[in-house]
This record gives structure tokens, sequence and C-alpha cells, in this order.
């Protein structure tokens, strides 16, 4: 009975310290993001030869797609960078 006591006070005392990160470990940099990932999307195409209906259903197509294709290219570039950037401050700090 004793020993668990002993025990249980040993390991409720551990419980309340922070825990830390080992000493000496560095993060993992990944490498920087290759130029196909970070380059931004190409610019649009005129058409020709169309009616002005079809024209103007393939420039609406065309605004809603590179829409997209930026908001992606905004969040693939900024989570890339941050996560880099932590991993470099981290280990600048060890």
């Amino acid at each position: 009975m004793r020993a668990s006591l002993i025990l249980l006070s040993a390991l409720l005392t551990s419980c309340g310290k922070p825990s830390t990160p080992p000493a000496g470990r560095l993060a993992p940099v990944p490498p920087p993001l290759p130029a196909e990932f970070a380059a931004p999307c190409p610019p649009l195409t005129e058409l020709a030869g169309k009616s002005i209906g079809e024209l103007t259903q393939a420039d609406f197509d065309a605004v809603l797609i590179y829409a997209i294709c930026q908001r992606r290219h905004a969040a693939v570039v900024n989570a890339y960078v941050g996560a880099r950037q932590a991993a470099v401050d981290w280990n600048a700090g060890q």
C-alpha cells in the first residue's frame, strides 16, 4: 500500500511539470518550393472567331477558373513559406 502511494505521488508530481522538447533536436527544414508550384497562374489568352454569346460564356468560365487558381496558388505558397520559416526559426533558437 505504501509503495503504491509513493508511486502515485511521483506520477502526480511529474504531471504538473510542463513538457519541453528535447534539447538540441532540430526541425527538418523543407527544401525551397519548386518553381512549378511557386509560379503564378498563367495569363489568360484572348479567344477569337466565336460568337458574342460563346465568347462571353468562355470568358466567364475562364475568369472563374483563374480566380480559383489564384486562391489555390496563394494558399499553397503562404502555407509552405510559413511552415518553412517556422522550421528555420525553431532551428535558429536551438
